[in-house]
């Protein structure tokens, strides 16, 4: 019994409990200022226009995840151990091909979106407004830039700045919704406004304390060489994950209307602080996982798995909140409440599998097999949404969500104990 205490308060006091400490205290923030900006969009603009509203913000994120190629990944993989290493020159030099090529996706993907607007208006928000996807194009593009940003800043153990960046883009965003609300100004395209703008603003306040040379790095063939491979695969996991996510939304937009995915993107919004939190975790324990071997490896692992159970616990205090917070959005939401409870219910796994996916990542250095899980679980996943949607709305949607957070876990600590057993 003392000596599971010992190793308890060991945990507890460990520098990665502190560091997720910092970096969940910023999330967390961050994740109630978006809750808060949910609310308060959602409540004046109604089930309907919310909906509209939600369903760009989904495909904002695909692309995104798209644009970002698995670079945000690579600084963890490459730059934290020079870092760690005092080496700032391999450092500069790795940041300025990151970023360079970030900025020509950035570039790219805007234009593209901008030129074909009103073709992707009506193929994925059935709408005649271009300027859905030219504040999406907008949002795309700042976020792009703006992560890269805390990311690496984050590589570089900056936790607290990282974290008050985080939480300073959802409190621009929430000043400026209640600002609209005063001016009686709130619609679906001026909360657009909002969403994309706060980022912008955000992204040029970060280059007084994180600026990148625009410069190409003299080795910089060599440093593609070791990045590509590893990025590659990675930001395959992460566009699969992406649409994974967010497919949801977008085809009950189809299948079930505007108001009816606007009740379940609300309860979806809510648990928005679970995939937070755990980022918190995993960002804390990437930049180890990288450097760490053998049986310091091992234990580390165990420590990250004890950290997932007990956020957890606080998973399932969520679920029993759930009915009070969703009051918060007025009494036509009212449905939402039993799908956000079996959303989080559906995290559960999701939370328990980050250390596993994280040692795959970063220590293993399998990003394909996890890249691989996700292009598996992508057609199933699609398959089941047109199957199950159809028969039980935003249930069903909600469901598949679970079962696939589950499948995840489970191909997760799978392949992770494979590859620990062969080192």
């Amino acid at each position: 019994m003392l000596n599971v205490l010992f190793r308890f308060r060991k945990l507890v006091f460990s520098r990665t409990a502190k560091d997720t400490s910092i970096i969940l205290v910023g999330n967390s923030v961050a994740s109630f200022l978006a809750i808060a900006f949910t609310i308060l969009a959602a409540r004046y603009l109604g089930p309907a226009d919310w909906g509209t509203v939600a369903a760009v913000i989904s495909f904002v994120i695909i692309v995104e995840a798209i644009g970002d190629l698995g670079l945000g990944s690579s600084l963890f993989r490459f730059v934290s151990a020079d870092w760690s290493n005092n080496n700032k020159e391999k450092v500069s030099s790795t940041m300025s091909l990151i970023f360079l090529i970030r900025l020509a996706t950035a570039i790219i993907l805007f234009a593209v979106l901008i030129a074909g607007s009103a073709f992707f208006t009506k193929i994925i928000f059935k709408s005649d407004e271009p300027l859905l996807v030219v504040f999406g194009a907008l949002s795309v593009f700042a976020y792009l830039l703006l992560e890269f940003q805390i990311v690496a800043l984050q590589a570089k153990h900056s936790w607290v700045l990282a974290s008050f960046f985080t939480a300073f883009t959802n409190l621009l965003r929430l000043f400026m919704v209640v600002a609209l609300v005063f001016l009686d100004k709130v619609s679906v395209l001026s909360i657009l406004a909002v969403f994309s703008g706060s980022p912008l603003v955000i992204f040029f306040v970060t280059l007084g304390w994180q600026r990148t040379s625009l410069r190409l790095p003299a080795n910089w063939k060599l440093a593609a060489k070791n990045i590509i491979p590893f990025s590659g695969w990675l930001g395959v996991n992460r566009i699969a994950g992406s649409i994974i996510a967010r497919l949801d939304v977008l085809l009950l937009l189809s299948f079930l209307g505007a108001y009816q995915t606007g009740i379940f993107a609300a309860a979806k919004q809510l648990a928005i602080g679970v995939p937070m939190i755990v980022g918190s975790m995993a960002v804390a324990i990437a930049p180890r996982l990288a450097i760490l071997e053998k049986e310091a490896l091992v234990l580390y692992f165990k420590k990250a798995v004890l950290l997932s159970v007990l956020i957890t616990i606080g998973l399932g205090v969520g679920i029993l909140l759930t009915p009070y917070i969703v009051q918060l959005f007025g009494p036509q939401y009212s449905s939402s409440t039993p799908v956000l409870q079996l959303l989080l219910l559906g995290y559960v796994p999701f939370v328990l599998s980050m250390p596993a996916v994280n040692l795959l990542i970063y220590s293993l250095g399998k990003p394909q097999v996890v890249a691989i899980i996700s292009l598996v679980q992508l057609p199933v996943v699609y398959v089941s949404y047109l199957l199950i949607i159809p028969l039980f709305g935003l249930w069903g949607a909600a469901a598949i969500n679970g079962v696939w957070q589950l499948s995840t876990m489970i191909f997760g600590y799978f392949f992770a104990m494979y590859y620990i057993r062969q080192k």
